[in-house]
C-alpha cells in the first residue's frame, strides 16, 4: 500500500471511532434525559400532594 492509502485508512478508522463514540454519548444523554424527566414528574406529583396536605391542615387549624 502507498503511504497516502495508509493515512486514509487511519483517518477512516479514527473517524469511525469518533462516530461510534458520539452515538454512545448521545444514547447516554437520551437515557439521562428520560430519567430526569421521570424524576421531575414524580417531584411534581409530590409537590401537589404536599400542597393539598398543607391546604387541608390550614383549614383544620382555622
Amino acid at each position: 500500500m502507498e503511504d497516502f492509502e495508509i493515512i486514509i485508512l487511519i483517518f477512516n478508522i479514527i473517524t469511525f471511532a469518533l462516530a461510534v463514540g458520539a452515538c454512545i454519548l448521545y444514547s447516554n444523554l437520551e437515557l439521562l434525559h428520560r430519567c430526569t424527566r421521570s424524576a421531575l414528574e414524580l417531584a411534581e406529583e409530590d409537590i401537589e400532594k404536599l400542597q393539598a396536605e398543607i391546604d387541608f391542615l390550614k383549614k383544620n387549624n382555622d
